[in-house]
């Protein structure tokens, strides 16, 4: 390959990926990943030049892992996830494990979480009776909380009335 077409390898692969951050944010592997891909609508760069382009797109500030990770831990505590969902949604967008360990490994009462969310979804009255705490229970398992932190967040509303 010359100059020319790698030069327009290059530039085709950098609108590509500049055309994929107007549509949301990604990590540096999940757009390494999605300019080396091919598919039925697209074709594929090398791994060479999607490598250059990603390097380029952080060096400008339009990659930022460690900003996107804040950006989706501050979407996840909105939504009061637990740990186990936490780690999908992190390994889904691709981003390194060492990242993903450090965003769980930081200090938070999970049972408290688990509590407030079954406060705020109306799910607090299931806990008071025996069928309903196994469906809050199940409820906080379905959105990542372990099965000992659902039991002790719906053992709040059971034992409090």
């Amino acid at each position: 390959m010359d100059f020319a077409e790698k030069e327009g390898e290059r530039n085709r692969c950098l609108k590509r990926a500049y055309s994929r951050l107007s549509r949301g944010d990604l990590t540096s592997r999940g757009m390494l990943s999605f300019l080396t891909e091919k598919n039925f609508r697209r074709e594929a760069f090398s791994v060479e030049t999607a490598k250059s382009v990603v390097t380029e797109l952080k060096e400008k500030g339009f990659l930022d892992d460690k900003r996107y990770l804040r950006l989706v831990l501050r979407r996840a505590d909105e939504k009061l996830l637990g740990p186990r969902k936490i780690r999908e949604e992190l390994v889904k967008l691709k981003f390194p494990p060492a990242y993903i360990e450090a965003a769980l490994s930081r200090e938070r009462d999970e049972t408290a979480r688990a509590a407030s969310l079954l406060k705020r979804e109306g799910k607090d009255g299931l806990a008071r009776e025996l069928e309903g705490k196994k469906k809050a229970i199940d409820f906080l398992v379905r959105k990542g909380y372990d099965y000992s932190t659902a039991i002790a967040a719906a053992e709040r509303f059971s034992v409090l009335e």
